[in-house]
């Protein structure tokens, strides 16, 4: 894929996360680091790093006490795929019909390369440099 329509996809896929978030939606994340990322990208808004919380069950908690919907963008590894899982098992059902949908448009973007959220690092200076050119 040509890296131009990489880089538009990936703007895209952060200009609807940010719109999700305006509704009352919150990013869910692994670390620091994954979180750290997203941002370096664009992403600006309502986002919660799982490993600040004592476990999942807090985690999910803590979620369903405080937004309307949550975005899991934890890494598509083992033990991604597995803590995805536990977060559907654990919210309630309203929290999952667009749950995981943009961790699958953002491996379909990315075409299974990014395994980990914190490799979008890799991008905030060419989606920055998009950004200063086209305002």
């Amino acid at each position: 894929m040509n890296e131009d329509i990489l880089l538009l996809k990936l703007s895209k896929f952060i200009e609807s996360l940010n719109y999700e978030s305006s509704f009352g939606s919150v990013v869910a994340v692994e670390g620091k680091r994954d979180l750290g990322a997203l941002r370096s990208i664009g992403y600006t808004g309502n986002a919660l790093v799982l490993n600040s919380f004592r476990g999942i069950i807090r985690f999910a908690d803590f979620i369903h006490e405080h937004f309307n919907k949550v975005i899991i963008l934890f890494d598509t590894d083992r033990k991604g795929k597995v803590l995805s899982s536990r977060m559907l098992d654990i919210l309630p059902a309203s929290y999952l019909r667009k749950s995981l949908y943009y961790i699958q448009q953002l491996t379909k973007i990315t075409k299974g390369k990014i395994k980990h959220i914190e490799e979008l690092y890799i991008f905030g200076p060419k989606l920055r440099e998009i950004e200063t050119n086209s305002a």
